[in-house]
């Protein structure tokens, strides 16, 4: 009788999650997690703000939280750092009007005379026989008018699909520049194939770049999946005075970044669990650390870590479904301290 029952509550969360996988591609919820208390003097600090984009049915809705001061005690993890963060605790949501169908229009006054770095994070495209988000979010990233776009990792389940993720990745557009690093099923599975070729993005294997807009430098690192023997040592190179970003597809060396010159450090790998449950999460994660960092933001020590919930599914016996966790696109608008108004 146990496993009767159990049987038929398996079948309804996989019946839910295939009508809910069905209405994914058709609207956007946004939601900013959280602002960021500008750190280290108007001339030094930075500011940061986390945009969600979560690819869904029905109305588009947005859910802003809007962080409360810092504790005046606690003290500041990038004190001497031009970009550095100071984490908020999240306040009550609060609901604002509907989107425009120009996303852009988010972001417009809300912080007066500053041109911020807008970094976009996709991950775990995972594309398939069957097309399913990869047109949506060239259109939505392109409406952002980014910067720079970020990938961290998972590019296929078949190599059928291959030409359908490099035109995808080919149609995104970056004012700046465009960079990936591979995730596993890309390193153990298409090691033999150019993912990337024709789609001007650079993949980072053990590599940092500089990138620099109006005068503010900001350094990305990346590393392949698994491929992190000298991870230390390239990190340990980066200018302590410099905002750095970490590109990697697993969330496993958050608690290993101690001295390391990492303030933000962007993932993805776990789907947010692909098939989750309200007020528990993330069933399954294949994460080092189980349920410990699933999805979206987390701050140790003096590093955020963002993981990105993916774009696609996972492959081989696993159905093809998402269950309250939706396909995620992630705005990263980074302000340097001269234009920010307190």
């Amino acid at each position: 009788m146990i496993g009767k029952k159990c049987l038929l509550a398996s079948a309804a969360v996989l019946f839910a999650a295939t009508l809910c996988a069905g209405r994914d591609r058709a609207e956007t919820v946004v939601d900013i997690n959280g602002k960021y208390q500008l750190v280290g003097g108007p001339d030094r600090g930075k500011l940061v703000e986390i945009t969600a984009l979560f690819l869904k049915g029905g109305n588009p809705k947005v859910r802003r939280m809007l962080g409360s001061p810092r504790d005046p005690g606690t003290k500041s993890p990038h004190k001497s750092r031009p970009f550095s963060l100071s984490p908020q605790r999240t306040g009550s949501p609060t609901r604002v009007p509907r989107l425009q169908d120009n996303l852009s229009n988010l972001y417009e006054g809300y912080l007066v005379g500053t041109d911020p770095s807008k970094i976009v994070q996709i991950s775990d495209t995972h594309c398939d026989k069957k097309i399913r988000n990869e047109k949506k979010i060239v259109r939505l990233i392109n409406e952002l008018e980014p910067d720079i776009i970020v990938f961290t990792g998972d590019t296929l389940n078949t190599a059928e699909a291959l030409s359908r993720f490099q035109d995808t990745m080919k149609n995104l557009e970056a004012k700046i520049g465009k960079f990936a690093v591979r995730g596993n099923f890309d390193a153990g599975y298409w090691s033999n194939l150019d993912l990337f070729k024709d789609t001007d993005f650079k993949v980072l294997e053990q590599d940092t770049v500089t990138i620099n807009k109006n005068g503010e430098s900001i350094h990305i690192s990346g590393f392949g999946a698994r491929n992190t023997l000298m991870y230390s040592q390239l990190l340990k190179t980066i200018p302590p005075d410099r905002f750095n970003v970490l590109l990697y597809h697993y969330a496993d060396l958050i608690e290993d970044l101690e001295g390391l010159n990492v303030d933000l450090y962007l993932s993805g790998h776990t789907h947010g669990g692909q098939v989750a449950l309200p007020f528990y999460g993330a069933i399954i994660t294949l994460s080092k650390y189980g349920k410990k960092y699933e999805s979206g933001k987390y701050i140790v020590g003096d590093t955020m870590m963002y993981i990105n919930r993916g774009i696609g599914m996972e492959s081989g016996h696993t159905p093809r479904v998402r269950f309250w966790a939706r396909p995620e696109i992630t705005v990263f608008n980074i302000v340097p301290g001269s234009g920010v108004h307190e």
